[in-house]
């Protein structure tokens, strides 16, 4: 029982690493925005970096609690919910994460994150002002954030009682092709 009261806040820990991220994603891009193109100053790279770096941070926090959520039954969570089911294998269980709008979004951002990230610290020898249209892209990309806010939350509950199974993976969706497909796109491979 305590473990159970332990874990009943993830998805809302979920939901607060999404509005983290986004809160960040949007500032960085605001003072991106403000300092280089309004102001025509350089910018601070020691001001950018560590907030890119938590917004990465606050992705992961919040793809890892999806994840956890479909691989433990949290049926309290709508898109667990929606997509998952008790008798589904593990590995669908993995793919249930992208199944449906809300947990694809989440993957695009991630995804689109990382990718700006392994950039940056790939391409040493590449000027600052690159970097900052790195940063700047992957920060606009990241206000997509506020639309999984508004209108493609994972996270919402479902009150006050949570189904005992969920309503399972679309079955044109279950197929070992669909654990790698949408990653992979979303990497552009």
């Amino acid at each position: 029982k305590k473990y159970i009261e332990r874990v009943a806040m993830f998805p809302e820990l979920g939901y607060f690493a999404l509005i983290m991220a986004t809160t960040l994603m949007c500032c960085n891009t605001a003072y991106l925005l403000h300092e280089r193109h309004w102001q025509g100053n350089r910018v601070n790279i020691k001001k950018v970096l560590p907030v890119y770096e938590l917004t990465t941070v606050a992705i992961t926090v919040a793809f890892f609690i999806l994840f956890f959520a479909f691989m433990s039954n949290d049926f309290s969570v709508k898109y667990v919910w929606a997509n998952g089911s008790r008798a589904l294998p593990t590995l669908y269980k993995l793919s249930n994460m992208w199944g449906g709008h809300e947990g694809s979004w989440l993957l695009w951002m991630a995804i689109s994150l990382y990718y700006s990230r392994s950039l940056l610290l790939k391409i040493r020898d590449i000027g600052v002002e690159e970097k900052f249209d790195v940063i700047g892209l992957s920060a606009m990309l990241g206000l997509y954030g506020i639309y999984a806010l508004v209108a493609s939350n994972p996270f919402i509950r479902i009150m006050p009682i949570a189904p005992a199974d969920g309503m399972d993976l679309n079955p044109l969706l279950q197929d070992p092709g669909f654990i790698i497909h949408p990653p992979c796109l979303y990497m552009g491979e």
